[in-house]
């Protein structure tokens, strides 16, 4: 793999493998116990390229492939460049759901200009009751052992309806920030789906890297229907969490990453993200 610029930011949360093994589960929530022998083989992290805040000012333009992506993880989400579709990564496919909303399968030379990506081993689980997206991101917070850690988590779901947000494809020269172009992206909706939620709980520490609290990509059992989640209703809900031990975050070396970012606290204000 070509090695690219980068500036690593390794952040390590004081969580050792054994502390994992003694966590007290809540009413209902399974505790998994991992071998320490097995896991100690890699970092339990989340490799992080890019930053939201980047995306806040404009930078579209990755240039990792999905090709070498593919040995920091097979569970995460992000985009692909100049944001032509948002992306779904479950049990090592990188799916792309294109702007008209039809899921594919990454073509291995896409690039990406923002992405978080892991190898996802559950720690516990839990069955929830939730109703609506509220409720499902209440149920999370009242379940997580500390508020103040990193999280991967999946959810294999049953829904009554879910409301999903796309990307489409931006003009180059396009610096707009993020929020911004998102006011008029494509909406998809969906009756009566079953699938998996993908995503990430972060700190508010980490607000400038990513989304916070959470942020979940969604993609259907039959592969057909996916993207970010922006409402849901739900009939059934197993929930399986991935305690992170650090997050490494990978720095662009991008003409688009590298240039001046003007008015970044007025962008900042103006961006829902």
């Amino acid at each position: 793999m070509k090695i690219i610029g980068v500036l690593l930011i390794q952040i390590m949360i004081l969580s050792s493998c054994q502390n994992k093994e003694n966590i007290k589960g809540n009413e209902g929530q399974e505790v998994i116990k991992k071998s320490v022998h097995n896991h100690s083989k890699r970092i339990d992290k989340i490799i992080h390229y890019s930053t939201i805040d980047a995306m806040r000012n404009g930078v579209y333009k990755g240039s990792l492939t999905v090709k070498e992506l593919k040995i920091n993880g097979g569970f995460g989400l992000g985009t692909y460049n100049r944001l032509d579709g948002e992306m779904v990564v479950l049990n090592g496919v990188f799916y792309r759901v294109k702007s008209n909303g039809e899921v594919v399968i990454a073509k291995e030379s896409k690039k990406t200009p923002f992405n978080s990506l892991t190898f996802f081993d559950t720690d516990f689980k839990n069955k929830i009751e939730a109703t609506d997206l509220l409720s499902f991101n209440k149920s999370i917070l009242e379940i997580l052992p500390s508020k103040n850690k990193i999280y991967a988590i999946k959810a294999k779901v049953s829904l009554n309806y879910i409301k999903l947000g796309g990307a489409e494809k931006i003009e180059s020269n396009d610096y707009r920030a993020i929020g911004e172009i998102l006011e008029n992206r494509p909406i998809y909706t969906h009756s009566n789906v079953k699938g998996t939620i993908v995503g990430f709980y972060y700190p508010n520490t980490f607000r400038d890297i990513d989304l916070h609290p959470f942020h979940f990509h969604f993609i259907s059992d039959s592969k057909n229907i996916g993207g970010h989640i922006m409402e849901a209703k739900f009939k059934n809900v197993e929930l399986f969490f991935d305690e992170k031990e650090s997050i490494e975050v990978r720095i662009p070396n991008t003409k688009e990453y590298n240039r001046d970012w003007e008015k970044v606290e007025e962008i900042k204000l103006k961006s829902k993200y």
